[in-house]
Formats: C-alpha cells, structure tokens, sequence
C-alpha cells in the first residue's frame, strides 16, 4: 500500500511485517536500496518473490497504521545504514532494521 510522508524506518517496518520475507532478504532489500523503494518492489511485485507472496502480502499493509501502532507503544526502529543504528552495523550478518526503545 503506497505511504507518502513516512521516515525510512517506517518502511522497514511493513518490509519486515512481510511474511516469508526473513532477515537476509530484508538485508539484501534495504542494502540495494531505500527503504521506500524496496516497499515499492515489493508492492510492484519485486523479483525475488517468486511465488508472489510478498506482493500479496504488502497489499494488506497499512504501512502508516503500522508505523502509528510502533511509535504508539514506544517502539522505534532504525535502519542500517541510518543515523542511529546501533553498533552492530559493522556485523556482516547485522540485521536490516532493529527495535529500540522509543
């Protein structure tokens, strides 16, 4: 579903509430590009997908209602690559996004 006006982190989000799409493939995504883009693949129906279930599944993302729901409960996240990442960046099998409290 298309968002307009919502921070990187908030993508990372819906990409991460994709089901089937695992941590490395979420790496991969938002390492080629951000993460605006890659939920656009993904809604576009993006090549890795090959059984289409990623598209399917982000038609059914509110990605705003997403975001709202995580900064409603204190929860932030940060994407590699971002300011505000933690440490871990420098881990090759760092994740693509972490949680982090507010």
């Amino acid at each position: 579903m298309k968002a307009v006006g919502l921070p990187p982190p908030a993508y990372a989000t819906a990409l991460a509430s994709v089901p089937s799409l695992g941590p490395r493939r979420l790496r991969r995504l938002l390492a080629a590009s951000a993460p605006s883009d890659a939920w656009a693949a993904v809604c576009r129906g993006h090549p890795d997908d090959v059984a289409g279930g990623w598209r399917a599944a982000a038609r059914e993302i509110d990605v705003a209602a997403r975001w709202s729901a995580h900064r409603d409960h204190g929860i932030g996240v940060s994407v590699l690559g971002e300011p505000g990442y933690p440490v871990l960046a420098g881990d090759p099998e760092a994740p693509g996004g972490a949680l982090l409290p507010g």
